[in-house]
Parts: structure tokens; sequence; C-alpha cells
């Protein structure tokens, strides 16, 4: 996924929403235009955990946040922000850059940075 140019171009929701006019009818540009929104969406859902732990001090994770949001709006469903929601307020703070960023915009996921150390 991180050798295409089209993960500079499409944004992970716009993947997600293009799904049945680009993504399952790929032509010869697709690698120059469209971004998988499974590959990115692991990395994005890892880089996500990664951050809220770091925020958190390991207290809370991607986990909590899905749990949650399985326990109080299964019945309704979600609208586009509500894990955004549930995640600023689980980890009390503005996680707006961060989804800006690499869910609604195509800045590279921060793959590269310095490893965490290993918790044992």
């Amino acid at each position: 996924m991180q050798q295409f140019k089209g993960r500079q171009k499409q944004s992970l929701v716009e993947s997600s929403y293009d799904t049945w006019t680009k993504f399952y009818q790929q032509d010869e540009n697709a690698p120059n235009a469209i971004v998988s929104y499974y590959a990115k969406g692991a990395l994005l859902a890892f880089v996500l955990d990664i951050n809220i732990r770091q925020r958190t001090n390991d207290k809370t994770s991607l986990d909590d946040i899905l749990k949650f949001a399985w326990e109080n709006y299964q019945e309704f469903g979600l609208e586009d922000n509500i894990i955004q929601r549930v995640a600023n307020d689980l980890v009390r703070g503005d996680l707006s850059d961060f989804f800006n960023d690499y869910l609604y915009g195509v800045k590279e996921l921060p793959l590269h940075k310095k490893p965490l150390p290993m918790l044992v």
C-alpha cells in the first residue's frame, strides 16, 4: 500500500465512499488514483490504537472505544463522527487533527516514528 501514489490523492473516507465505482472496478491508473480502505484502514487502526495508548499511559485502547461504541450505539447505528467523539471522551482530549490528517486527509501515516518500548 505504501508504494502506490493513490495514497497521496484519496483519503480513507473517500475510498470507502468510492468502493463500488473505483476500488472494485479498477483500471490501469488505479494505483495512482486510489487507496485500499482495507490496507490503510488496518494501518490507521494500528496507529490510532498506539496514539490512544500513549495519551492514556496504556489505560485505554482502541478496543475500549470499540466496546463502548458497541454497547451504546448498536441499536441505533453509528454516525460518521461517533468513533471520534467516543475517542475524544475516553482519552480526555481532542483527536481532531489525527482524524482530519489520516482519515479525512491524505497525510502519511506516522509508521516510521521511533518504536515504543516493549511492554512486559
